[in-house]
């Protein structure tokens, strides 16, 4: 799952830059 904050605090999703 990607996140829209950008920062994956657990490791299950992909980081937005």
């Amino acid at each position: 799952e990607e996140k829209g904050g950008g920062r994956s605090s657990g490791g299950g999703g992909r980081q937005l830059g």
